[in-house]
């Protein structure tokens, strides 16, 4: 009976081992499906970024001529922002375990989709606040057109009058001239508050898209105490020493990603442990290659 017993304790040990690799291989399939989707995801938004930010250019050159402004106030609004949102990421918790780590990813997916989604309803309104304004300088550039072309006729008629010596109404023209001018002072202001206001919405559009990745928590952050440095974590000791490794066995260089696929690592692990070695001085890195010193 107690062999039996024995046999039946050691069977339950040997399932519950394979139990536990079966585990271990189904956690290490999904980090690295979650690794791929989100280099999928940083690929997609780089392509987006680019392409906004060449229709940006595009826009900022056909209107440099007509457009010029002051920034001052929305740099503040942008300032004070970053600041909030920095206070609220030192105040949130942070917690690396593995049971939370799909969970997280799920998160920073559905932050991924609702500021995708603000985004474009902020530069679709942005778009149509453009089209008004470009339609009110049109109108503008119109009555002034008009305006000159009456000038033209009130000089006309001031040289007219002033050959026949008419001096009642050479003054009357003068007050007419003067109004137009005066008209033509104010659509010049006007013309230039608009272009102070679009010139301000596209560095608030440049602005929004340089921070776009910064919105995006990695992982949720530890709790620190106020006035308090947040604690940093420190890189496995083993994966340090195998990626100077794998960095010393290829003289040309290699990347984080040829790195992460080599040595099966997440690309938070393999940030911090490339960190690491930047600052020990062992590694350099040259255009995202990095090379052993």
């Amino acid at each position: 009976m107690v062999a039996v017993g024995m046999q039946e304790a050691v069977d339950g040990i040997v399932s519950g081992r394979a139990a536990r690799r079966g585990d271990l291989r189904r956690i290490r399939s999904s980090v690295r499906n979650a690794a791929a989707d989100n280099r999928n995801e940083r690929r997609r938004q780089r392509a987006l970024r680019t392409r906004m930010g060449r229709q940006a250019r595009a826009a900022l050159l056909a209107g440099r001529a007509a457009l010029k402004g002051d920034v001052g106030s929305f740099r503040q609004e942008a300032a004070t922002t970053m600041s909030a949102l920095r206070r609220a990421r030192q105040a949130q918790t942070r917690d690396l375990g593995a049971s939370l780590t799909r969970e997280a990813q799920a998160s920073h997916r559905r932050v991924r989709g609702s500021l995708a989604q603000m985004e474009g309803r902020r530069l679709g309104e942005a778009a149509r606040w453009r089209s008004h304004r470009l339609s009110r300088l049109r109108a503008m550039v119109r009555d002034v057109h008009a305006l000159r072309q009456d000038a033209q006729s009130v000089l006309a008629m001031a040289r007219a009058s002033r050959r026949e010596g008419a001096h009642q109404v050479s003054q009357q023209l003068g007050r007419e001239v003067a109004a137009v001018r005066s008209a033509v002072s104010q659509m010049r202001a006007s013309a230039e508050q608009e272009r102070s206001a679009a010139q301000a919405d596209l560095a608030q559009a440049r602005n929004l898209w340089r921070r776009l990745p910064s919105l995006v928590v990695p992982a949720p952050a530890r709790q620190v105490e106020p006035g308090a440095e947040p604690a940093r974590e420190e890189p496995d000791e083993s994966l340090v020493s195998r990626i100077f490794d794998d960095v010393a066995n290829h003289p040309d260089g290699v990347r984080a990603r040829e790195l992460e696929t080599r040595l099966a690592a997440n690309r938070f692990q393999m940030m911090r442990a490339l960190r690491t070695l930047l600052e020990e001085g062992k590694v350099r890195r040259e255009e995202g290659v990095y090379f052993a010193r």
